[in-house]
């Protein structure tokens, strides 16, 4: 079901939540408001749910974390939803591309991101039965969002936060994502030392840490990440020598 940029408006249908074999919804870019209703998590064949770019109002309800075993993207993009990141979130094992930015969320990253256990590995996912190639996915890399068709999805392991008001230090459960290509982190208020097992991350090709209160060396690490095309590391309080 694919519903994205137009001009619907009010509340999404709590119907919604009856399409029980329903395996990709797109939402995204319209004026939707309000809260998430619960029937949707009944869905539970998505594997990819994106109502990014609405005015939607909500925390990110725990029963996203249960909704289905097969979702591999989740975007939440440019809404207003608040509150924390629930730890529900970590059920979603097969999760390769996990997008909450432009947000008003709070709290501290999860530690259990490394349940994410398809972007702790370097192999691909599968499609299943999908073969729906007109379907486009936007999401963030190297500075500009991008478009990709449903067929490139296995190829993508991403995680964007940036653009909230989250706070503490970057879990170490992160730094087991052996698969990610993307992490982007910016615009929040995250503190604390980057850790020299940023380096675990081999296959990132895009790393963004700006705008937040880091503050320490630069970890030699991030030298032998040979893959890495994008590196923004400014504005915060970095001290010692490049390596």
């Amino acid at each position: 079901l694919n519903l994205a940029n137009n001009n619907l408006c009010g509340q999404i249908p709590s119907s919604l939540g009856n399409l029980g074999a329903l395996e990709i919804l797109h939402l995204n870019g319209n004026k939707f408001i309000g809260r998430l209703p619960s029937s949707m998590q009944h869905l539970s064949n998505l594997v990819i749910f994106d109502i990014g770019d609405n005015g939607l109002r909500d925390t990110i309800p725990a029963w996203i974390g249960g909704m289905s075993s097969n979702l591999m993207f989740l975007r939440f993009q440019s809404n207003n939803f608040y509150g924390g990141i629930s730890d529900k979130l970590c059920l979603l094992s097969s999760l390769q591309v996990l997008n909450l930015a432009h947000n008003n969320l709070t709290g501290y990253i999860p530690h259990c991101f490394n349940n994410f256990s398809m972007m702790v590995s370097s192999e691909h996912g599968s499609i299943l039965t999908i073969t729906y190639d007109t379907t486009n996915l936007q999401n963030y890399k190297g500075g500009n969002e991008l478009e990709y068709s449903f067929g490139n999805l296995v190829l993508i392991k991403s995680i964007s936060l940036s653009t909230n008001n989250l706070v503490g230090e970057i879990p170490d459960g992160i730094m087991d994502l052996a698969g990610l290509q993307t992490l982007n982190l910016s615009h929040n208020h995250l503190t604390g030392r980057i850790s020299e097992k940023i380096g675990n991350l081999k296959r990132l090709e895009t790393l963004d840490l700006s705008m937040n209160e880091f503050f320490g060396a630069i970890p030699n690490s991030l030298s032998t990440i040979n893959s890495l095309s994008f590196l923004n590391l400014s504005h915060k309080s970095l001290s010692g020598e490049i390596p």
